[in-house]
């Protein structure tokens, strides 16, 4: 019976206990001639998933693991010459959660935390002789582990990759914004994290860096802390980097029906439901929601049948998030673009790839914003104008529009 690992996002679990993985591993090779990357990609998309296949691939504690984990896999037969050679250091701000109505004060506190219990785990992963003190801010905590770092004269550097980046502050976008821009300002707490990360890759202690989140708003918010990334999110290169292809779809449900007929009327069902994801202009290729059709399929496996939800109760917070979206500093010009998406199906705008949410915010920047979280996507590019037409791509997100639409009435 295949094994379907919905709501695993562990590279290693899902290696060693047999379940099913979907080969990525080409990408390892075409992103590592970029040292520092972004790469941005709506909820349960399978960011994570890369994360730790990166971690997987690099880290210099997996070297004696490297056949079990990758054999069979593509970069297996394509090894890069940086494989097994970092001391990686990873963030993962998934688990922060936070709204306008607390207290920076205490965001802060939660960061730092963070930021410190990641910082321990590095140093007693490799056993490396640093005393990682909980400094006043996570700026400093980093530093002193940086520091620490750079004077062991080790001849590997450090891979930082950050999971998520975004998912705390994303929170905090409401209305003015206020307390998002006050912590990402140039005093800002989190704008401070990242500038120490961006001046140890200025003295070759960080050596790469890899950070994935839902929408490019935090980076893009502090860009003289930290201005030194290549943006992915939009290259047609790597549109299918993180989600499921067709026929990586096709390959999965053939693995779990072997009734052709029942085969194709999986397929619809997947399509309908949580297909039609297309994030660059400049190649359309349709990109299914990971984590759907592995929740789908698992149930399918386990019961023989297609789920009585439709919908993963785990995605049912995305009505709420549209909602903090709608106010954002212009809220009835945002209403007025979900009704014409309503209305006629479609809405037209650019793609906008920097936010300046102190100074402007147009009908572009909500759309944009929209795009990123995964409620509309790309249906083709305007010959003429070189507007975008979005639509909203499936069922799902169709879905989170009438909820919050029920609501507001």
């Amino acid at each position: 019976m295949t094994k379907i690992p919905y709501g695993i996002s562990g590279f290693e679990r899902i290696r060693k206990q047999g379940y099913k993985y979907i080969d990525k591993t080409k990408y390892i090779r075409a992103i590592e001639e970029e040292p520092y990357c972004m790469y941005v990609r709506p909820r349960r998309f399978g960011k994570t998933l890369f994360t730790t296949t990166l971690d997987a691939y690099y880290s210099i504690d997996k070297k004696d693991e490297y056949e079990e984990l990758f054999r069979g896999l593509y970069i297996y037969n394509n090894p890069t010459e940086k494989k097994n050679s970092y001391y990686v250091l990873n963030f993962n701000f998934s688990g922060m959660l936070f709204n306008t109505k607390i207290d920076i004060s205490e965001l802060e506190k939660s960061f730092k935390e963070k930021v410190y219990q990641h910082c321990r785990k590095f140093v007693e992963r490799y056993k490396l002789n640093i005393n990682v003190e909980n400094k006043e801010t996570a700026a400093s905590t980093l530093e002193n582990v940086l520091v620490g770092f750079q004077g062991l004269h080790l001849e590997n550097n450090i891979y930082i990759i950050v999971d998520e980046y975004d998912h705390f502050t994303n929170g905090l976008l409401e209305g003015e914004c206020k307390t998002f821009l006050d912590i990402l300002g140039r005093a800002g707490f989190v704008r401070a994290f990242y500038e120490v990360i961006k001046a140890y890759t200025d003295y070759n202690v960080v050596e790469r860096f890899f950070a994935t989140g839902v929408a490019p708003l935090t980076l893009d918010s502090m860009t003289s802390g930290f201005n030194i990334t290549t943006s992915l999110t939009l290259n047609p290169q790597y549109v299918a980097m993180t989600g499921l292809t067709e026929d990586e779809v096709r390959n999965l449900v053939s693995e779990v029906e072997k009734d052709r007929e029942k085969q194709e009327k999986i397929l619809k069902d997947l399509v309908d439901n949580y297909d039609g994801y297309k994030f660059s202009q400049d190649n359309l290729e349709h990109i299914f929601n990971p984590t759907l059709v592995m929740y789908y399929l698992n149930n399918y496996v386990k019961l023989g049948k297609r789920p009585r939800e439709i919908v993963d109760k785990n995605l049912s917070t995305n009505a709420e998030k549209l909602k903090n979206l709608m106010l954002i500093k212009t809220p009835e010009e945002n209403s007025v673009q979900i009704q014409k998406l309503i209305l006629e199906g479609e809405v037209s705008g650019n793609i906008v790839q920097s936010f300046e949410l102190d100074k402007t915010f147009s009908s572009y920047d909500f759309l944009s914003l929209l795009f990123y979280n995964g409620y509309i996507t790309i249906k083709e590019v305007e010959p003429i104008s070189n507007l975008v037409k979005f639509v909203v791509p499936n069922f799902v997100s169709y879905n989170s529009f009438n909820i919050y639409l029920n609501n507001a009435i």
